[in-house]
């Protein structure tokens, strides 16, 4: 995700909100309805879909397990839903750092492609178990395919080993290059 590009957009549209209080009001009576007024509504009525998708990116506001806004505190709520969204952007680094667990950070799109290819729908919506598991299956079935194997019954140990230990005379064995990015495929 652009997170300078997220909260350049959630910057503009509280400065919109936040310069133009009588057209934002909660109160409808008390609303600016000039033509400058209900230009600035209609441009914020045209960010929304934006500010939408970032907020629900980010996990705030009613697009989450939230109620929707009522319509008397709706400016207010997403203004101050706009206002959460820039401290998550903000912090969020801090977080990682902070808050998380000792572990190594892994960027999945850089994966070999037998791995994310088999992953990253499952992953993408969330799915984590089904996509490390569909990684794990793609590895072995295209290790097996490497190996002229087929669909044998062989378990996914014994063909690592198989795969990777040091061959007898006839066997198909996979050799990796110096960087790790390329298996190919080798007789002894």
């Amino acid at each position: 995700m652009d997170r300078v590009w997220m909260r350049e957009q959630l910057e503009r549209y509280v400065r919109l909100l936040e310069n133009n209080p009588k057209v934002f009001t909660d109160h409808p009576l008390s609303s600016d309805r000039s033509p400058a007024g209900m230009a600035t509504l209609a441009e914020a009525t045209r960010m929304e879909p934006t500010i939408a998708k970032i907020m629900d990116e980010l996990k705030i506001g009613p697009h989450r397990g939230r109620a929707p806004y009522e319509p008397s505190v709706f400016w207010s709520r997403r203004l101050a839903d706009a206002h959460h969204a820039i401290g998550t952007i903000d912090s969020e680094p801090v977080w990682g750092e902070r808050l998380g667990p000792e572990a190594p950070l892994l960027s999945a799109d850089r994966f070999h492609p037998w791995v994310w290819d088999a992953a990253k729908t499952l992953w993408n919506t969330g799915h984590r178990r089904p996509a490390v598991h569909a990684a794990a299956s793609a590895v072995s079935a295209e290790t097996r395919k490497k190996l002229g194997l087929g669909r044998t019954r062989t378990s996914d140990t014994r063909l690592m080993k198989q795969a990777f230990e040091a061959p007898s005379a006839g066997m198909r064995y996979l050799k990796v290059d110096d960087e790790g990015a390329q298996a190919r495929t080798r007789t002894r």
